[in-house]
């Protein structure tokens, strides 16, 4: 089995950005989308290195995490058409004479364009993306890695003001709870923006 590298060769991929529609006020988008932004600003489940190693597609989770029983996602984007987004998704298996807990890891790059309607399409660097599932002993252990390629889609979004928590960002997503990601790194902690991994 080959173990998945860094790309020697790149293939420059654009990205034309529409950026013509959206409007930056005080009521609606404050900043624009540059920057890292997570549900826990931390540095627990953030995009960039600590979270995901794209050379042997390991995700890297602290203890502190093993008992979470929700969600956590995290987003970054650049200026010029790149996104990364990274998920953690706490599970709880029930079978007929155990229980177990654990979660679904997520990693995902690529680019984006945004939509004169407010929406954003982002495709994904097909190769790269890479999903995790792990279980705790209870129903059998299980710990299963393979690639993830799922084109993505935001129906609309938004930046505002917390007095609190500073810039915030809003997405609203097809069949989800709408999130609301607080600003983490400004410039945004990514991957590379380009592919990544040549050999699955």
């Amino acid at each position: 089995m080959l173990l998945p590298t860094y790309a020697l060769f790149v293939t420059f991929i654009s990205a034309p950005i529409v950026l013509g529609q959206v409007v930056y006020d005080s009521k609606h988008n404050v900043t624009s989308l540059r920057g890292t932004w997570g549900m826990n600003t931390n540095g627990h489940v953030l995009t960039g290195p600590t979270f995901f190693n794209p050379v042997n597609r390991t995700f890297t989770v602290p203890e502190s995490y093993n008992n979470l029983t929700s969600w956590s996602w995290s987003y970054s984007f650049t200026d010029d058409g790149f996104w990364e987004r990274c998920t953690y998704h706490s599970l709880v298996l029930i079978g007929e004479n155990c229980t177990a807990s654990g979660a679904t890891l997520y990693y995902q790059h690529g680019t984006y364009q945004l939509h004169s309607n407010g929406s954003i399409a982002l495709t994904p660097f097909a190769k790269d993306g890479t999903v995790e599932t792990r279980v705790s002993p209870g129903c059998g252990d299980i710990n299963e890695t393979r690639s993830y390629d799922d084109p993505g889609f935001v129906e609309s979004w938004s930046i505002t003001r917390d007095p609190t928590l500073g810039s915030v960002l809003r997405l609203v997503q097809p069949h989800l709870p709408a999130f609301r990601l607080p600003l983490a790194y400004d410039p945004p902690n990514m991957h590379p923006t380009r592919q990544l991994i040549t050999q699955l």
